[in-house]
């Protein structure tokens, strides 16, 4: 067992800390499905759990043995501690993870469900390929192979948009024909259940861990959704402007959400169904959402500066500094304490760091570059990897995978991969030679990642 400075010391002697102390019982949960159990297909070598409380002693990491499903701890004095579950490979890659927050007056045992690092993708529609659009890739960060292929349900389904909902569901929003429909990927199984009509066609949906409400924005409407009730209900105005992002606080009750054409920013209380513009910086961006899920960075796609917006109270704060240049899409690093954004002015992106401490940003000069056209951006629930997907066809389509270094980002593209069940023949230029198999390379619409933000 390791344990940080001090923290090992109270467990041991929990009279000298002078606290009585607690216990806490944590248990490790998984998919019946051997692809997407992380003991059985992840490559998985160590299982690492860190407890963080607000009491200096409650700072403890332990590494579990391989065959445990779970871990129990002693000794603990905050009343609420947040616990994290790391899975790592022989090289030290994140290929599994989970977290919780555990208040300890009320629970002393918790289920983390302990979910394989994967990116879900979602596609454009391609004439000539057999419904990408349908299709919703689970893709290993850590090897960049295809795990599954879900398909959507319906006649002809388009995805539209995709985001995280902790660590038990993607948030799915697709269209099939003329209507519109919201619904949640489970990620223990990968079915997709909870399947709510929207009152028209939208972009995409963001909902809060544990709540079964959340919003539905895009295409002139904003709709609120109940996945307990299955119900939607539209806002009585219209809302203008075509969908950059959209974030939501950890306890799912307000949303904020940056459009353009024309550029806003809506702040959405889901709870008295209200929407309220908010101004903060021009042509707001990427929604960069901390870990805590109270604090939004918001970036500009004009300007090269960065606000933090406090989603509970409204108070802005224009942070000092400034990036190397404007930022599009955006995610937040905790461990860096960082806005990780994508700058869209050329074909190719660039990656930016921007310190919300020290207001200091990756210089242009040396950005990792993602592959042409980026799309989309994701972070992984340890603010360690992020995902960039890309693509203007489908010969370029692709994506990025970037790091945290000692010192830098660091990153690596490589090519999409070929759709195992949409396939086309090649002549080989040859009357003796058989036809070559090819496999249609899909184009990458939008992506999130399990305990992603």
């Amino acid at each position: 067992m390791m344990a940080r400075s001090g923290a090992l010391a109270c467990l041991l002697l929990l009279s000298a800390c002078g606290e009585e102390g607690r216990s806490l019982e944590v248990r490790f949960t998984t998919s019946a499905l051997p692809r997407l159990d992380p003991f059985v297909s992840s490559g998985l070598r160590q299982v690492r759990v860190s407890v963080v409380g607000a009491e200096t002693h409650d700072e403890i990491l332990i590494d579990v043995d391989l065959g445990a499903r779970g871990v129990s701890l002693d000794g603990l004095v905050s009343d609420q501690v947040a616990v994290q579950i790391e899975g790592l490979d022989a090289a030290q890659s994140v290929v599994a993870f989970g977290r919780a927050s555990v208040n300890l007056g009320q629970e002393s045992q918790v289920d983390i469900p302990f979910r394989r690092n994967l990116a879900y993708v979602i596609h454009q529609p391609v004439a000539g390929q057999k419904q990408p659009a349908r299709s919703i890739y689970a893709l290993d960060l850590a090897s960049r192979s295809l795990v599954d292929e879900i398909l959507l349900p319906g006649a002809i389904p388009e995805a539209r948009g995709i985001t995280p909902r902790g660590g038990d569901s993607m948030i799915v929003t697709w269209r099939d024909g003329p209507q519109g429909q919201v619904g949640l990927l489970s990620l223990d199984d990968h079915s997709i259940g909870n399947v709510v009509v929207l009152p028209g066609i939208q972009d995409t949906c963001v909902g809060a861990e544990g709540s079964s409400r959340a919003v539905a924005v895009g295409l002139g409407r904003i709709s609120f959704v109940d996945f307990r009730a299955g119900s939607a209900v539209a806002l009585d105005q219209g809302v203008g402007g075509t969908v950059i992002d959209a974030v939501i606080s950890g306890d799912g009750r307000r949303a904020l959400v940056s459009l353009q054409m024309p550029s806003a920013l809506l702040l959405v209380d889901l709870e008295r169904q209200e929407v309220e513009a908010q101004t903060v910086l021009p042509d707001p961006g990427g929604l960069a959402l901390d870990a805590a899920g109270q604090v939004a960075f918001v970036t500009s796609r004009t300007a090269r500066q960065v606000a933090a917006f406090e989603l509970g109270n409204r108070r802005t704060n224009l942070i000092t500094g400034f990036l190397a240049a404007p930022v599009d899409l955006a995610v937040f690093s905790e461990p860096l304490r960082a806005v990780v954004g994508v700058n869209r002015d050329r074909p190719v992106g660039r990656i930016l760091a921007f310190s919300t401490s020290s207001g200091s940003s990756t210089p242009l000069e040396g950005a990792i570059e993602t592959l042409e056209a980026p799309m989309s951006i994701a972070a992984d629930g340890t603010g360690r990897r992020f995902v960039v997907v890309a693509g203007s066809s489908t010969v370029s389509a692709g994506l990025t995978i970037i790091d945290t270094g000692p010192s830098s980002l660091q990153g690596s593209g490589r090519l999409y991969p070929g759709d195992p069940d949409d396939t086309f023949t090649v002549s080989s230029g040859s009357p003796d030679r058989e036809p070559v198999l090819g496999r249609q390379r899909y184009q990458p619409r939008a992506v999130a990642v399990a305990y992603g933000r």
